[in-house]
């Protein structure tokens, strides 16, 4: 049993909901102690949030310690806009100090704030190669999180592939190693941006959508949020249909949680 928890990765990906005071009660203040209490317990190696503004992440940081993380804006200026952080265990994992970063799904992927093709707009992955603190496996995992447009279908079938080529692109000696995507992708299961990326769904089995537009009874909307993955079993994947004592969600998506593990070896 021992083995097997060394062995297993948790991860989340969680929409958050950008702070708008316009959505009423629906808005980040009503719903943010719901959102830190959600992360903090789950205790997951690896959150990757989308649609986080810097005063909600200024919010989220004091109360999930156990996390340090790597992220940056995605317009041209600094510390403007939203970001897609992405969260991990300090006591279970180091970043790679020659592989993280962040990345603007557009022609230019160096350059902030671009977008191309038909995105509304700019889009980011933010990525880094992590390294295992002490025992199990694996030793080191690359984990990528992300937000595709939600307008321009072109621009979500490039960005899969500008992700897809960052994973092929990795030097030879990394190249065996897991890979895991998480993010909101605006788009469904079997669509041209999910066979792109060519990765295991880890929540292929689920009935259930990600997508609920502030309806807490909605939980078999569509299911646009996503965890993906290569070189690793799917242990189990599901939504979690998190609300705040109100009975109201704590966000306008269900956020995704799964239990990812090295491929037992066979001899």
């Amino acid at each position: 049993m021992l083995l097997m928890l060394l062995s297993a990765v948790e991860v989340v990906s969680f929409n958050i909901r950008y702070n708008n005071p316009s959505d009423g009660k629906n808005a980040w203040v009503h719903r943010k102690d719901t959102v830190e209490t959600y992360l903090a317990q789950s205790r997951a190696d690896f959150i990757g949030l989308q649609e986080v503004l810097p005063s909600q992440l200024a919010d989220l940081k004091p109360k999930l310690s156990d996390y340090n993380l790597i992220s940056r804006t995605r317009e041209a200026e600094e510390g403007k806009g939203e970001s897609a952080p992405l969260l991990y265990r300090q006591d279970r994992w180091r970043v790679d100090d020659s592989h993280h970063g962040t990345m603007w799904l557009s022609t230019k992927p160096n350059k902030p704030g671009s977008k191309s093709w038909d995105s509304s707009l700019p889009r980011i992955c933010t990525w880094g190669r992590f390294e295992r603190i002490g025992k199990g496996e694996p030793k080191a995992v690359w984990v990528m999180n992300t937000h595709f447009d939600h307008r321009g279908s072109t621009a979500r079938l490039k960005s899969a592939r500008l992700i897809r080529q960052k994973v092929e692109q990795r030097p030879k000696d990394m190249g065996h190693e897991p890979v895991i995507v998480l993010g909101d992708l605006n788009t469904t299961p079997g669509t041209p941006p999910i066979l792109t990326l060519g990765m295991a769904d880890a929540l292929r089995e689920s009935e259930s959508g990600t997508w609920n537009g502030w309806d807490a009874e909605n939980q078999s909307g569509r299911r646009i949020d996503f965890i993906l993955t290569r070189e690793l079993d799917v242990i189990s994947g599901k939504v979690d249909f998190v609300q705040t004592g109100e009975g109201r969600p704590a966000s306008d998506h269900w956020p995704v949680r799964a239990v990812l593990r090295t491929p037992r070896r066979r001899f």
